[in-house]
């Protein structure tokens, strides 16, 4: 597994790279043809590479990288997990816990968690890497554990969520919904604010649970499943759910986009449009990726359209991240993009396999 997390950019923050890449860079296994060049307006030049595991140029992994203070906490695929040090690359520490990871890592306090291709949570201890526990939960898990306090939050692709006690994984409590015939694989990663539990279901509803009873607070339906097909009734919450002081902002396939209020669930705007990458927000604009691959700026307040990038359509996207002036959103052929927030334009682009291959 081969690793470029890091970049320097003028007035781009320097994790940017890690919350947009996986932890894998190795060729896609969906090969895409490279991009129209773009000419730099601003410069981007890699910092560091890292490895963890042994290199594994016919995988590809979607396990995204966990950024805690000053560690990177990555997982491949093949089993291996491992931190880093943020500014240097220097591994940490690592181990080959001979699992096939689906998904993680999650981190809180000391604990890291990953999830395993038998529906088995499995806790490690930072530092060492040592197993502390393993649960047994409902069925596979390819969303990313959510550690929080005394408790780790799971969902699993049955439409499940679970509460599980942080020190021996113990159930505390379960929920969830009846998923569809025919979902998308995969399940939007839980999010908590303000000591509420948001969870997005492949019904496309968005539900705030309670964190330590597990009692439903609120629940909005962002899509609503129609069509004569299981095919055109896909209607999956899959992506990443943004807030933005008290409003949550989130997006469904085949459904809407929609801004929700924290506290009451009522639904404050939405308009019609399919992604499975969800959105990222901040004080004035939330971005997106729709199912296209077009990149989207809206203004927060009302979800107008306030630009549109066409230029990476059929590129297979994930979710932008905003940083300062700019968004940063890569592809699945290892392509990393950065945006102008105030038009989308393109500013600059990376190569990140030939980068790897070059370091």
């Amino acid at each position: 597994m081969r690793l470029t997390y890091r970049f320097f950019a003028s007035c781009l923050a320097l994790y940017v790279a890690m919350l947009l890449l996986t932890a894998c860079t190795s060729p896609p296994k969906y090969m895409i043809a490279p991009p129209d060049p773009v000419k730099a307006k601003i410069k981007i030049a890699t910092q560091w590479v890292a490895q963890v595991g042994e290199k594994n140029h016919h995988q590809q992994s979607q396990l995204p990288v966990k950024v805690v203070g000053n560690k990177i906490y990555v997982a491949n695929a093949e089993g291996h997990v491992g931190a880093m040090d943020l500014v240097s690359g220097d591994v940490l520490w690592q181990i080959d816990t001979d699992e096939r990871i689906a998904a993680g890592p999650g981190y809180g306090d000391g604990i890291v968690v990953v999830a395993n291709d038998k529906a088995e949570i499995i806790a490690l201890a930072d530092g060492s890497g040592e197993p502390l526990w393993r649960q047994k939960v409902s069925s596979e898990v390819l969303a990313e554990p959510i550690v929080y306090r005394d408790k780790i939050f799971v969902q699993t692709v049955d439409g499940k969520i679970f509460a599980l006690a942080k020190d021996s994984g113990n159930k505390l409590w379960v929920d969830g919904r009846e998923i569809p015939a025919l979902t998308l694989r995969g399940s939007s990663r839980p999010r908590i604010v303000k000591d509420k539990l948001l969870v997005g279901f492949a019904t496309g509803e968005l539900v705030a649970y309670n964190i330590e009873s597990g009692k439903v607070i609120w629940e909005v339906a962002i899509a609503v499943p129609s069509g004569r097909t299981d095919l055109e009734r896909i209607a999956d919450i899959d992506g990443l759910i943004a807030v933005n002081e008290n409003t949550v902002y989130v997006a469904s396939y085949q459904g809407r986009i929609a801004a929700v209020s924290l506290d009451e669930g009522r639904l404050v705007w939405s308009r019609d449009m399919s992604s499975y990458t969800g959105v990222a927000a901040d004080d004035k604009q939330i971005y997106v990726t729709d199912e296209q691959g077009f990149v989207w700026g809206l203004d927060i307040n009302s979800g107008a359209t306030l630009w549109r990038q066409e230029k990476l359509a059929d590129r297979y996207l994930v979710t932008p991240a905003s940083v300062d002036n700019s968004i940063v959103v890569a592809d699945v052929g290892g392509f990393v993009y950065w945006l102008s927030k105030e038009d989308g334009d393109i500013l600059a682009q990376l190569d990140l396999y030939r980068t790897n291959l070059a370091a």
